[in-house]
C-alpha cells in the first residue's frame, strides 16, 4: 500500500512540478501563479484521508486515470499561468474546484478504508448508502468532473465545457464498470439501492 501511495504522489505531482518548471523558465517572471498554486492544493487534497486497503487483484489500479488527471490538469494550468484570466470564468472555475474537492474528500471520509483509486469490492465489503450516498451514489466521480471542468473554467469557457463533458463520459464508463461489480457483489440490495438514488448528479443523472 506504501508503494501504491508513493505511485499516486509521483503520478499527481510530477507532470504539475514539470509543467510550472516549463512556465517558469520560459516566460520568466511573465506568468500567474496562482493556477499553480490551486492546483497544488488540489492535488495535496486528493491525497488526503487516503485509507485505502491494498489489494493486488483490483481490476483497475486507478494510476492511469490519475495520470490523464494530472497531466490535463498540468496543461491547463500552464495556458492559464501565461494568459489573461477572465475574472468571471476565473471565479466559476475556483468555486467548481472547491466544491469538487468537498465532494471528493466527503466521499472518502465517509468510506474510509472502503474508498479506492482501483475498481474492486473487500472481502466483507459493506454497502456505504447513508450520509451524501444516500443521495448520490458515486459523489467521488461528480467532485472530479466539477474539479477538471473548474481547471477547464480556469482558463475558458470553452475549455471549461470541452472538461466537463469529457470527464463526464469517462466517467460515466468508469462508473459502469463498478456498478456492474457492485451488482454482482450485492445483488438485490444494490438494485434497490440505485432506484433510491441519484448516479452523479441529483434530479439529472
Amino acid at each position: 500500500m506504501k508503494q501504491f501511495r508513493v505511485s499516486l504522489l509521483f503520478i499527481f505531482f510530477i507532470p504539475i512540478i514539470l509543467s510550472w518548471i516549463f512556465v517558469t523558465t520560459h516566460n520568466n517572471e511573465h506568468y500567474n501563479f496562482l493556477p499553480y498554486a490551486v492546483a497544488f492544493i488540489a492535488v495535496v487534497n486528493e491525497l488526503c484521508f487516503l485509507n485505502e486497503i491494498s489489494d493486488d487483484h483490483a481490476k483497475d489500479k486507478g494510476l492511469i486515470s490519475g495520470f490523464v488527471i494530472s497531466v490535463t490538469v498540468s496543461i491547463l494550468v500552464y495556458f492559464t499561468s501565461i494568459h489573461t484570466i477572465n475574472t468571471l470564468w476565473a471565479g466559476v472555475g475556483v468555486v467548481l474546484i472547491l466544491i469538487g474537492c468537498i465532494l471528493r474528500t466527503w466521499a472518502k471520509i465517509v468510506l474510509g478504508h472502503y474508498f479506492s483509486h482501483t475498481l474492486r469490492v473487500l472481502e466483507n465489503h459493506k454497502l456505504i448508502n447513508h450520509s451524501i450516498f444516500k443521495f448520490i451514489r458515486h459523489p467521488a466521480y461528480s467532485g472530479t468532473i466539477l474539479l477538471m471542468s473548474g481547471f477547464g473554467f480556469l482558463f475558458h469557457l470553452h475549455a471549461g465545457i470541452i472538461c466537463f463533458l469529457t470527464f463526464f463520459i469517462l466517467a460515466v464508463r468508469r462508473i459502469d464498470i463498478e456498478e456492474e461489480m457492485m451488482n454482482t457483489f450485492f445483488g438485490q440490495q444494490y438494485l434497490d439501492y440505485k432506484k433510491k438514488s441519484w448516479k452523479l448528479f441529483p434530479f439529472i443523472i
